[in-house]
């Protein structure tokens, strides 16, 4: 009898490089992002930092030339921050109310906070007037901040943190689905139909027994003596 020997399916092993394009996609991507969220935060702490200065309880007279100028409260402290008030008037005399419907702004410098109060726009060079009133230790500062570097930093790290986590997620379905068809494709076909019949007995030949020879006739009984 012939014996067939099936050799095991040896099934390659399917390359992970898609795993790890989408891992560092995002990682690299996350980092370019956070970074520049974080490198906006110092733009504007830089900017903050060059303002003119107000401290509490003093009254300054300040040129300002055309455009729109920020202001904002500086404290140690959430608390001293709310107790913090800016008055500014304009060479006229006339009361400037800063708008603070705009987007807000903050940042931390030498361990100082620094929120903004909003932000006015100078239609006419000239000397304002600016008073703070306020806590020990807290200030106000007036300046002109380069919104173009401050949001484009901040909007492109965004954008780049989750164009990343897109383009990563992409990779990663794409090498799950391509996995997933290799596998199938990779499986042994299933057979179809009743499974095969057993290999039938051999067969077995009866041999017929001898008939057991005919029994031996009695041997003759000899005749008794005579009598004397």
């Amino acid at each position: 009898m012939t014996q067939t020997i099936h050799q095991p399916l040896v099934v390659p092993k399917r390359s992970k490089a898609g795993f790890i394009w989408a891992a560092a996609i995002f990682v690299v991507t996350s980092a370019i992002g956070i970074g520049l969220v974080i490198g906006s935060f110092f733009v504007l702490a830089s900017s903050i930092s060059g303002f003119k200065a107000i401290d509490a309880g003093e009254t300054s007279k300040v040129q300002l030339g055309t455009g729109e100028w920020y202001v904002f409260g500086g404290a140690s402290s959430t608390f001293g921050m709310g107790q913090i008030t800016i008055d500014i008037t304009d060479p006229s005399g006339a009361q400037v109310t800063p708008n603070t419907s705009a987007a807000t702004y903050s940042a931390d410098d030498n361990g100082m906070k620094y929120e903004s109060f909003g932000s006015f726009d100078v239609k006419t060079a000239g000397i304002y007037t600016v008073s703070v009133d306020g806590p020990a230790g807290t200030t106000a500062r007036i300046g002109q901040i380069s919104l173009l570097s401050f949001i484009g930093m901040l909007v492109g790290g965004i954008a780049i943190g989750a164009l990343g986590f897109v383009v990563a997620l992409i990779v990663l379905i794409v090498t799950l689905v391509r996995r997933s068809r290799s596998k199938r494709t990779m499986a042994p076909p299933m057979r179809s139909g009743p499974p095969p019949a057993p290999p039938a007995p051999p067969a077995v030949t009866a041999v017929p027994m001898a008939s057991p020879p005919p029994p031996a006739p009695p041997a003759p009984m000899s005749p008794p003596p005579p009598g004397n």
